[in-house]
């Protein structure tokens, strides 16, 4: 009774949310080659890959492509849950918080955001540049101090919204596969949500565009 007891608590969504909160304070985002969302990466690229392969590069490869990589990323998650869970509900609670703060980047994102300002109150225009390098995916070679300012305030408030904000607010309605299923549309916009001509030619941006409105904002 006690042990059932004490796992309702533990698997209350509030007590899920603020363990995610806390180890991504402490720690900050995992980094390693398993990390899930580089994995989700991994996938889309395989499913590219294939799609490329089979002449599939046109509206239906790219709707084929957002499907499945839905559908596998967050089958994978809940088949890899509920297995754990059947064997005893502390297994699958902790894969849940591994997923969650896996999909958290706030203590990463306030050290860069330190680590330029520290460089800017220290007038290294170079060690600057590095820093907001980590922040923004642009060049940083032509950037003066002013630039290097605006670029940090506009990547953190960008990040925030795509580290932080975003995924609890999923978290909150759909729990942790509402935060994979956040992640992976963000990848896909990230990796593929161009137009390009290369992604022209897929015509996947229409498609992105929609999940962006509905998913990301």
């Amino acid at each position: 009774m006690i042990d059932l007891e004490f796992g309702e608590i533990m698997m209350h969504p509030c007590t899920i949310l603020s363990i995610i909160l806390a180890l991504d304070l402490l720690f900050g985002d995992p980094s390693y080659s398993l990390h899930p969302v580089r994995i989700i990466g991994k996938l889309l690229s395989w499913y590219e890959n294939i799609l490329e392969k089979i002449d599939k590069n046109d509206k239906i490869g790219g709707i084929f492509l957002v499907f499945f990589l839905l559908l596998s990323s967050l089958g994978i998650c809940l088949f890899i849950f509920f297995s754990l869970s059947f064997i005893h509900w502390s297994l699958g609670w902790l894969w849940y918080l591994y997923l969650g703060w896996s999909s958290l980047a706030l203590r990463d994102l306030i050290k860069h955001a330190k680590n330029v300002s520290a460089a800017m109150k220290e007038e290294d225009i170079d060690l600057t540049k590095y820093h907001v390098g980590m922040l923004v995916g642009r060049d940083t070679k032509q950037m003066d101090f002013q630039a290097c300012g605006r670029a940090t305030v506009e990547s953190v408030s960008e990040n925030v919204n795509d580290g932080v904000i975003a995924p609890v607010f999923y978290f909150c309605f759909f729990g942790v596969a509402g935060m994979i299923f956040y992640k992976v549309v963000n990848t896909i916009d990230s990796m593929i949500g161009y137009q390009n001509e290369r992604y022209q030619d897929f015509q996947w941006y229409d498609y992105l565009s929609l999940l962006k409105i509905f998913f990301l904002q």
